[in-house]
């Protein structure tokens, strides 16, 4: 469990990684793995820079995959 200061910093950093994505034109709300790794940062499962990690992988492994010619 965090404790009152490490949940704010948490928090802080949980929403510049939000923002990142939504400037990426990707908005993650309401997705089932981005609210499960939401979640667990704020319950301090799992850290920012982990989440970041998760996400990216997640969202890499979502993308169609591009015809080379």
């Amino acid at each position: 469990m965090l404790n009152p200061a490490q949940k704010q910093r948490y928090q802080k950093r949980f929403s510049t990684i939000e923002s990142s994505f939504r400037i990426e034109g990707m908005d993650p709300s309401g997705d089932p793995v981005y609210e499960e790794v939401k979640a667990r940062v704020l319950a301090g499962e799992m850290t920012p820079k982990q989440a970041l990690a998760h996400l990216v992988t997640y969202s890499r492994s979502r993308r169609p995959v591009e015809a080379t010619a």
